[in-house]
């Protein structure tokens, strides 16, 4: 599915300085100071987080990774500080241990494997499932997940991030606020041996976070969980694997449906179709506008389902980051004598601006290059 968009951007790539990544392995889906306590942190982590308090009348007790018990909330644990916020809606890109922008490179210490933004700073695992934030002050060790098959999801312009962590009897989703340092962990709903990649069978598997709500699978279906009150709410009972939800933003889920097209709605129940919608689609922040990495100049108006004008006719690439309402980041070009950069492209406009050249290093053709959203481990 990502064949096409491989090799477009293969094609548009004539400049010397810039080398292709492979991107069959970025998009396609089968799906403070450097802390000085980091590595202490390593047996803190694997340890749980623990706490009590009650939040909205549900009573959210002290657990450790593998208890039965269900939803569990650590408030400031001294392992995570409170963030020191970075200026994080503007194009990023990692290569190797660092993540750049167009006026920055933040060194991370460690190999990034994986990355998602938040309004806060950044989330990455590296090749062993180690989870790592990264804010203006530095870079902290804040969980574990599958290195098997790595997969981070955030809200951009939110707050959390969240991963599964399968290092306990039975899976365990964990969301993390990065704004505040407050780590929650649920498998009240998850049972030993599930699978956790998103073409296994009976996978536990997170969808999706949008604002303080996350969307994953477990033994009910597909969830909505609001993390802060533990309110919740099936909008999937017959989901089956990680294939069942696209995507969410603003309240609007992104079913999969028939013949490549989707539905959106807040529950399958009261979906409508939307038209074909592409591989690996992205809501923008207000939940008007659907991209496609995947699809080339793809964007939809959800109010309407058509398709709206996205740079000029020569543009090739695809959607793969929104860094605000109406403004979509595309990793591609503007027509075949161009080189390939990354492009800021606003809806109706008639032609995108060039917002970043990631310079790669000689060598192999992906040289660890990642965008948000994108592993290594992608299949």
């Amino acid at each position: 599915m990502t064949e096409k968009l491989s090799t477009l951007l293969r094609e548009q790539a004539d400049t010397p300085t810039f080398a292709v990544p492979d991107l069959d392995a970025i998009v396609r889906a089968g799906d403070r100071r450097a802390r000085r306590r980091t590595v202490a942190l390593a047996s803190g982590v694997a340890a749980g987080v623990a706490a009590s308090a009650v939040v909205a009348g549900l009573v959210i007790a002290a657990v450790a990774p593998d208890d039965t018990t269900g939803l569990a909330v650590a408030t400031n644990p001294p392992e995570v500080a409170p963030a020191s916020p970075l200026d994080t809606a503007v194009p990023t890109w990692a290569i190797s241990s660092a993540l750049y922008t167009p006026d920055a490179q933040i060194e991370t210490g460690r190999t990034i494997d994986y990355f998602v933004r938040t309004a806060v700073g950044y989330v990455f695992a590296d090749a062993t499932g180690a989870v790592y934030a990264v804010d203006a002050d530095g870079v902290d060790l804040v969980g574990q997940t599958n290195a098997d098959r790595l997969r981070l999801v955030s809200d951009p312009d939110g707050d959390l991030a969240g991963w599964v962590d399968s290092s306990g009897t039975k899976p365990a989703f964990v969301v993390l606020d990065q704004r505040t340092g407050q780590i929650t962990r649920d498998d009240s709903h998850t049972t030993p041996g599930m699978g956790l990649l998103a073409d296994e069978d009976d996978p536990a598997f997170l969808y999706a976070l949008d604002g303080s709500t996350a969307y994953w699978r477990d033994t009910r279906g597909a969830v909505a969980v609001d993390v802060t009150t533990g309110a919740t709410r099936v909008v999937d009972p017959d989901a089956v694997n990680g294939y069942d939800i696209y995507t969410v933003g603003a309240g609007k889920v992104i079913f999969s449906g028939e013949d490549e097209r989707a539905l959106i709605g807040t529950t399958r129940a009261d979906a409508t179709p939307l038209a074909i919608v592409g591989d690996l689609p992205i809501l923008s922040p207000d939940g008007r506008y659907l991209s496609s990495p995947a699809e080339s100049a793809f964007v939809l108006d959800t109010t309407t389902g058509s398709q709206v004008t996205v740079g000029g006719p020569n543009l090739a690439g695809g959607g793969y980051d929104w860094i605000d309402d109406d403004t979509v980041l595309v990793f591609g070009s503007e027509g075949p004598d161009e080189p390939t950069a990354i492009l800021q492209c606003t809806i109706g406009a008639g032609a995108c601006l060039q917002a970043a050249d990631p310079q790669l290093p000689p060598g192999e053709p992906d040289a660890g290059f990642l965008l948000p959203g994108q592993g290594s481990t992608d299949e």
